[in-house]
């Protein structure tokens, strides 16, 4: 049986997913895809986007500090939220609402248990600056370094996901 979740905002409609098959569909309204189309159209998401790149390229390479941000927050402050603006959109826009591919379902998977696995990366990245640690850096390179922290954070974070699951249901039945 789909789980039906409304929402409003700048877009409003309802999001169901259906826990079974793994499908999510997004059902908007028709204002709220003229305004979304308008928005395209117009310019102002990409020239929001383009400015938020420019930001982080400013405060990550040419060292901006502006005097109301925390210096060590200057790429990662709201300035820079624009950036992924495009990316949000042309997910919203093109990504088909249904899929049967793995691929897709994966996705949908990981973003159901961002939660759990930001809560691991948390614990993670605290353990790797607390407790010694292999000096990996003798096998990998710093790329492939980020790419197993990642994996590890995914692949924990999945699984305790599963087991917070599993959990509520043995707590309903209970």
């Amino acid at each position: 049986k789909p789980v039906l979740y409304p929402f409003t905002g700048s877009i409003t409609g309802v999001v169901t997913i259906d826990r079974e098959s793994m499908v999510i569909t997004v059902i908007t309204n028709e204002s709220a895809n003229s305004r979304l189309k308008f928005l395209l159209r117009s310019g102002i998401i990409i020239l929001l986007s383009g400015s938020g790149l420019l930001y982080i390229i400013a405060t990550e390479y040419f060292h901006l500090t502006l005097p109301f941000i925390f210096p060590a927050w200057g790429s990662q402050h709201s300035p820079s939220y624009f950036y992924t603006l495009n990316g949000i959109v042309a997910g919203i826009y093109f990504l088909p609402a249904n899929s049967t591919n793995i691929g897709f379902k994966f996705l949908v998977t990981v973003g159901k248990a961002s939660f759990h696995i930001f809560l691991i990366q948390m614990v993670y990245f605290w353990l790797y600056n607390h407790l010694p640690r292999l000096p990996l850096h003798l096998f990998f390179s710093s790329s492939l370094q980020v790419a197993v922290d990642i994996f590890i954070c995914i692949s924990i974070g999945l699984v305790f996901s599963e087991m917070a699951g599993w959990i509520k249901k043995i707590n309903l039945l209970s």
